[in-house]
């Protein structure tokens, strides 16, 4: 496999900096600080040697503004006026709320990702909804070549946005949800759907597989599968011991599954359904208040953890800005 080790190089992982004594693929022999020499799996090593390396990233940007890469002298605004979540967001609907819009909640997350990761990262507040969508925007707005021809679909007309994965930040009465989120048509979809790709690279890329994994368990991450127009959530996906642990919508029955079983459940949805698909973590109203402007740190971190599953969903290469 690939991986970003070399012998006589120095990293680190939960128990701290080591040197890489060995390269043996699929193991390596490290030595810590202290002494210690251990024999371990270069995959788990690589997993959390990019997670750390995402964190520090992370902390420049949060802990230190005035290094921040604008994308142009329009971002400069984004999030100036957050002043933290109020108990007067956790509601139906978005009437007197300002969270979502650019000066605050959501151009923030969206500079704080375009920090993080060198990328132009951009917010969309959705319509009605107590949500907003971050996003790169060539993998979210329809290009200008196509914006005036017709999108037929099943259900009529709908917007380019559905058919490409975002990230998500969502507020209902009690909670602040935040994480991974793509569509699924309910009719045909052609190469511009990022479903397909989407379910293949969760079906076929190992990598991809370890790292969605470990972010579940590392930052206590869950799926939501709804299944509309009748149907409504249908499950809530949990790490397990070993596997995943599918629980009915209703709460009532809860099944171990394989990862491969899950991929399989996705592949079987009716064709004639709609479906929205989330990986998300949870706050609940209090911790979310209480964090203030600091919510975006939880935020980042659930974002770029899941980074790698974005840009799998979108045929996004790290290597390429």
């Amino acid at each position: 496999m690939k991986h970003p080790f070399r012998v006589g190089g120095k990293y680190r992982n939960n128990d701290g900096e080591y040197e890489v004594i060995k390269l043996d693929d699929p193991k390596m022999v490290i030595r810590y600080v202290d002494g210690r020499q251990v024999t371990a799996t270069i995959s788990t090593q690589a997993l959390a040697w990019s997670r750390i390396q995402d964190e520090d990233r992370l902390k420049v940007v949060i802990d230190d503004p005035p290094t921040r890469i604008r994308t142009g002298h329009s971002q400069a605004a984004r999030g100036r006026e957050f002043r933290g979540l109020q108990e007067t967001d956790f509601k139906r609907g978005v009437v007197g709320t300002s969270w979502r819009a650019r000066p605050s909640l959501g151009g923030l997350l969206a500079q704080t990702m375009s920090d993080a990761t060198r990328r132009h990262f951009e917010s969309y507040a959705i319509y009605r909804r107590a949500d907003v969508h971050v996003a790169q925007p060539e993998y979210y707005r329809e290009p200008p070549a196509r914006k005036t021809e017709t999108i037929e679909k099943s259900a009529g007309q709908r917007e380019a946005r559905v058919r490409y994965p975002k990230f998500a930040f969502i507020l209902s009465e009690e909670h602040a949800s935040f994480g991974f989120y793509i569509e699924k048509n309910d009719g045909p979809m052609d190469g511009t759907w990022h479903w397909l790709r989407f379910v293949n690279a969760l079906k076929s890329d190992c990598d991809l597989q370890h790292k969605v994994q470990a972010a579940m368990r590392q930052q206590n991450l869950h799926w939501v599968v709804e299944i509309w127009p009748d149907e409504g959530p249908v499950a809530h996906v949990e790490a397990g011991q070993d596997g995943l642990q599918w629980i009915s919508g209703n709460q009532n029955e809860s099944e171990g599954i394989t990862w491969a079983e899950f991929v399989a459940k996705l592949g079987a949805i009716d064709p004639s359904k709609w479906c929205d698909l989330f990986l998300l973590a949870q706050l609940d109203k209090a911790q979310a208040i209480a964090l203030n402007v600091g919510i975006t740190r939880p935020v980042t971190e659930v974002l770029l953890a899941l980074l790698p599953l974005y840009d799998a969903s979108v045929g996004h290469s790290r290597g390429s800005g």
